[in-house]
């Protein structure tokens, strides 16, 4: 009995601490699941008081949000700053950029204003940056079109404008109730602003499109010049009568549009370049077709002609500029921004300081910088200052001798436009790419015949020459001493005596190889016929140079293969272009270093106004983007003097 009672108390005893053991384990769980609530629902309203998201927070969307921001804050910078560089800079890599640039801008800025309406993640800052990306991408006068493509549909930019808008107004809605009072008013009056702006634009296409448009006055003014063309029944005008010194600035807009010019077989229009133009000198000549090539570069890429339309005014482009800046000045100093503390969500942090407040101070800083360069840009173009200038011969004399308007006038055109190319001219020699050559290369140019068909020739190519004023009055000086007959260079020999003779033969020589090689399109033939004929003639040399590494050694291999052509002559195959050459240099030989460089020069310098008259001005057109060429300056300045197309065979025969 008395172990069975002690049994049983100790079964007892056993089963009473075990109750009291489990009643401590369940008032720790429960303990336990009521610190993890607390410590969740905590997290959550942290994280956000609106929306359920993951109990962990991860701050990984808006990490990558900020950086798809900061990626379209780079590309925008691009379009703007890079955008109007094109025209003076020669670099491929520029257009690489601006290719890129261009291509992504757009789907960039959907893809992310749309990433920051989906994530469940309510950021207060996601409307300060969208407003600002519209406001830049949607109404910026300085980002230009990448191509002619682009330019032939406004209503397409016009229609991406507005699917920004759309974009933008949908997330205002969406996070109004999350908003601060303060940043709502400055996102507000953003949004505001940009509509404003896309307004201004859409006007200004539609008043210079509908009011005088380009194709109106390119008709009428053609009809203009049939009609004064048949009243003058072509009799000669004395030169010394014209004293108007200024080419037709509507000449090249005429001929881009394909109308016919009329007066390019009248005297008085040649007398104007070779009597006027060219006596003030030929750097003062080049001066001028660069301004107007200048035009023609932002009629065709950019919105300064219909921003500074006649039948408009500027004053409401450049308050809205004024204004934006403004607007961004007070939101950058507000202290809503300045001290902003997240409520509804995490930020990113690092050493104490909140991520999201540096990108969006610095994106308005990059938008206030971006909105000043465009005021400067838009109140000191050259399209700015016609206007002006224009509408300053209407006002009363009272005005006009005002010092003070004077003054104003006096910085706007002082104020210029800086570059309007790259005053160089780009070289390629044949030889030294045909022993440089690479035959992948070569191979790759025959697969793609696109972007990579200059790829077989930029071996060859070497520095770029400087356009020197000894060059420029080479090249002038046999326009204006044959009275604008042009003429292929086979009555060389003239008594042109110009400095640096050698230099410029060589510049010329090899820029004409650089035109033959890299942009036939800008020559008489058509361009696959000069491109066939140039790869046919870079094979066949560099199968004669085999083996050669340096240019003594080309020039050796190349002249006993001449005199072994020499000494077995073939009756059924001609000599090669390379043996031609090597003969021609022989006979240049024997003539005196001073009159035999003369010679060369003048004979390039020919040669050079000879292939330039062609009907390619589109082709011209868009090789102002790529920095300009020698060959577009020539060939505005002698559509000026009425030489549109090469003589023919007879003519040229009895000019020689």
């Amino acid at each position: 009995m008395a172990a069975h009672s002690v049994l049983y108390g100790w079964r007892y005893a056993n089963a009473a601490t075990s109750e009291v053991n489990v009643a401590s384990l369940q008032a720790r769980y429960v303990a336990q699941l009521l610190d993890e609530r607390h410590d969740r629902r905590a997290e959550m309203w942290v994280c956000n008081a609106t929306a359920a998201l993951p109990p962990d927070c991860d701050l990984r969307q808006l990490a990558r949000i900020e950086a798809l921001v900061l990626l379209c804050s780079v590309v925008l910078a691009l379009l703007v700053f890079l955008g109007s560089s094109r025209r003076y800079s020669g670099s491929a890599m520029v257009r690489f950029i601006l290719w890129g640039a261009f291509a992504v801008s757009y789907p960039l800025a959907a893809y992310t204003i749309g990433l920051m309406q989906s994530t469940p993640m309510h950021h207060e800052l996601f409307l300060v940056w969208s407003c600002f990306f519209l406001f830049v991408l949607a109404s910026s006068d300085t980002i230009t079109a990448y191509s002619l493509a682009d330019v032939k549909s406004p209503g397409i930019i016009l229609l991406n404008r507005g699917l920004q808008v759309i974009y933008v107004t949908v997330l205002l809605q969406y996070y109004s109730n999350v908003l601060s009072a303060k940043l709502k008013l400055f996102v507000f009056g953003v949004w505001l602003v940009s509509l404003g702006k896309i307004a201004l634009s859409a006007l200004s296409y539609r008043q210079a499109l509908q009011s005088d448009g380009l194709q109106r006055d390119n008709q009428l003014i053609t009809d203009y010049m049939i009609n004064q063309t048949e009243s003058s029944h072509g009799g000669a005008e004395d030169p010394n009568t014209n004293t108007n010194t200024n080419p037709d600035p509507m000449l090249l807009r005429r001929r881009c549009g394909n109308f016919p010019l009329a007066e390019s077989g009248l005297p008085k229009t040649r007398n104007l370049v070779l009597n006027r133009l060219l006596e003030q000198g030929s750097t003062r000549a080049f001066q001028v077709i660069e301004v107007e090539l200048g035009f023609l570069y932002d009629l065709f890429y950019t919105r300064y002609p219909f921003v500074c339309h006649a039948v408009t005014t500027t004053l409401p482009h450049l308050a809205m500029c004024a204004i934006m800046v403004t607007v961004g000045v007070l939101t950058l100093l507000s202290p809503a921004l300045r001290h902003y503390h997240p409520t509804h969500h995490r930020s990113i942090m690092l050493y104490d300081i909140n991520l999201d407040v540096v990108l969006t101070m610095a994106i308005i800083v990059l938008v206030i910088v971006l909105e000043a360069y465009q005021f400067v840009a838009v109140l000191f173009s050259d399209w700015q200052k016609v206007k002006v200038l224009c509408r300053y011969v209407l006002w009363p004399s009272s005005l006009q001798n005002n010092p003070f308007i004077e003054v104003l006038l006096g910085v706007l055109c002082y104020c210029g436009s800086g570059k309007y190319w790259t005053r160089k001219m780009r070289q390629y020699s044949i030889i030294r790419h045909a022993i440089l050559g690479h035959p992948v290369k070569d191979w790759l140019s025959g697969v793609t015949r696109g972007w990579l068909d200059n790829l077989m020739f930029n071996s060859g190519k070497t520095r770029s020459a400087k356009l020197s004023g000894d060059l420029q009055n080479a090249l002038a000086s046999p326009l204006k001493k044959s009275g604008g007959v042009l003429s292929d260079g086979a009555a060389g020999g003239g008594g042109d005596q110009q400095r640096r003779h050698r230099e410029i033969a060589m510049s010329l020589s090899r820029y004409c190889a650089y035109l033959v090689s890299s942009a036939p399109d800008l020559l008489p033939d058509h361009q696959y016929t000069t491109q066939t004929i140039a790869e046919a003639v870079l094979l066949d040399l560099r199968r004669c140079l085999h083996g050669c590494t340096s240019n003594e050694a080309a020039v050796l291999k190349l002249q006993d293969t001449a005199k072994l052509a020499i000494r077995t002559p073939s009756t059924s195959a001609p000599d090669s272009i390379h043996v031609l050459g090597v003969r021609l240099a022989e006979d240049l030989m024997k003539i005196g270093e001073a009159k035999r460089w003369e010679v060369l020069a003048d004979f390039w310098a020919e040669l050079m106004l000879f292939v330039t008259p062609a009907d390619n001005a589109m082709a011209h057109v868009e090789h102002l983007t790529m920095g300009g060429e020698l060959i577009t300056h020539l060939w505005a300045l002698l559509t000026h003097a009425g030489i549109v197309q090469r003589p023919s065979h007879a003519t040229q025969s009895q000019s020689v």
